[in-house]
């Protein structure tokens, strides 16, 4: 292909291994973007929007943003208000990774209202689907299962076998926080599945960790370890820092749960050393309350202190009193 046929086909290939193969994408999203220089046309904002979902996807949060905004600027001169909702969906879904819940909400309503005029059923669910993962990120875990499983339902009707999985996989992860580790584990397992048939591998690699730890709730261990060592292995194949961080957080509790206190402040520590390598807040907090409970036990009072201390002022800041206001409100 040449010109404007090389740009669609290149953008094409680029969304369609963004979740496949991110290097691949990468590479084929700036072969299209080197191509149109400084155009202002819908074509490019096409090529900067699938660059920032694939910077998302490897965790490169402050790219991806630059992209999104670049996008959004030359969809806002276009007037293309569909256009504009994607990218205000895109920039959420970063601010909600990064533990930024009060600006996700507000980019998150910002897409909603585009979708609902447009009457777009699909992005609408979508978007809800999102707002599910908001609400369980805050803690209101009976919303969020409300959200995903109308979502199912949506998309069960319209034999989405995409999305479907994509319920099924933020199932999972809900159940586990409401300690339903049977759920937990039908609903990984089958999103699993699904995501390995359709060859979406960073999301089958999410499922995949979910089942190891619904397995180490459920006391086989040797399971639980397999499970979460699989989904380790595939996200530092796949650059994905963020849900790496997560697997080794999920790690460390297993052991320590089980008595390796050596094995688990390892993991911890990778956990934490991947958090802040990516400015993930909500893990950092979580990977220092985990090692402040492990150096505790293990005697080692200084440094026990100085992880418990970092994880109240993180826990402050994720959690303040306006955050959980805006949720709120949202809910009514």
């Amino acid at each position: 292909a040449k010109g404007v046929n090389r740009i669609k086909t290149l953008n094409a290939l680029c969304y369609a291994y963004a979740y496949v193969q991110a290097d691949s994408a990468r590479a084929y999203g700036l072969e299209a973007l080197n191509l149109q220089g400084n155009s202002q046309t819908a074509l490019l904002a096409e090529t900067l929007h699938n660059l920032a979902i694939v910077s998302q996807v490897q965790s490169r949060y402050e790219e991806a943003l630059s992209y999104d905004e670049q996008t959004l600027t030359i969809r806002t001169g276009l007037k293309d208000s569909v256009g504009m909702a994607d990218s205000f969906n895109n920039i959420a879904i970063i601010y909600d990774e990064q533990g930024r819940y009060s600006e996700a909400v507000q980019y998150y309503l910002k897409a909603y209202e585009l979708y609902k005029k447009h009457g777009s059923e699909l992005k609408l669910a979508l978007v809800n689907v999102n707002l599910g993962v908001v609400y369980k990120g805050m803690g209101d875990f009976s919303n969020s299962i409300a959200n995903y499983r109308e979502a199912l339902a949506l998309f069960t009707r319209m034999s989405r076998a995409y999305e479907i999985a994509v319920c099924q996989v933020n199932l999972g992860s809900v159940f586990i926080s409401v300690s339903r580790y049977d759920s937990a584990l039908v609903y990984s397992l089958r999103a699993e599945e699904s995501f390995r048939k359709l060859g979406y591998a960073r999301f089958q690699t999410v499922a995949l960790g979910n089942a190891g730890i619904a397995y180490g709730k459920l006391g086989k261990i040797k399971e639980g370890v397999y499970y979460l060592q699989q989904a380790i292995d595939l996200h530092q194949k796949n650059n994905n820092t963020k849900e790496l961080s997560f697997c080794y957080l999920k790690l460390a509790e297993l052991y320590f749960n089980n008595n390796n206190a050596n094995e688990a402040i390892e993991a911890a520590q990778l956990a934490l050393q991947t958090s802040v390598e990516t400015k993930i807040w909500q893990q950092q907090a979580d990977a220092h309350q985990l090692l402040a409970t492990l150096l505790d036990q293990s005697k080692n009072f200084k440094q026990a202190f100085y992880n418990q201390k970092n994880y109240v002022q993180l826990k402050d800041s994720l959690f303040q009193k306006e955050k959980v206001k805006q949720i709120r409100e949202l809910q009514i």
